[in-house]
């Protein structure tokens, strides 16, 4: 859903000791996924930028993502987000949730 509503969005997916990239424009691809070089750690990064068109406002209170994020993390066991603000000057907070223990 994020893509389709983004008028650029960057995807970065680290597994199988690869890390992977693609680029899309309003939810098409704008290149093929890219190998890059190879990664021991996984995950994704998800970049996007809102389309101004689609919404009234693309200025999204940092407050408000950060809260929805620590539920996201404290609901789903091994799941850590982090959610960086570059607007003005970069703030980054970080949820996550220890996985079970045997």
């Amino acid at each position: 859903m994020v893509n389709a509503l983004s008028s650029r969005l960057e995807v970065e997916v680290r597994r199988d000791g690869l890390r992977w990239t693609q680029e899309y424009g309003r939810g098409v691809p704008v290149a093929p996924p890219a190998r890059c070089e190879e990664a021991a750690e996984t995950g994704t990064v998800i970049t996007f930028w809102p389309d101004a068109g689609i919404f009234e406002t693309t200025d999204f209170s940092f407050a408000t993502l950060s809260y929805r994020f620590r539920e996201w993390a404290s609901l789903n066991r091994g799941l850590a987000l982090s959610l960086t603000d570059e607007r003005s000057t970069t703030r980054t907070v970080r949820h996550s949730c220890a996985p079970r223990t045997s």
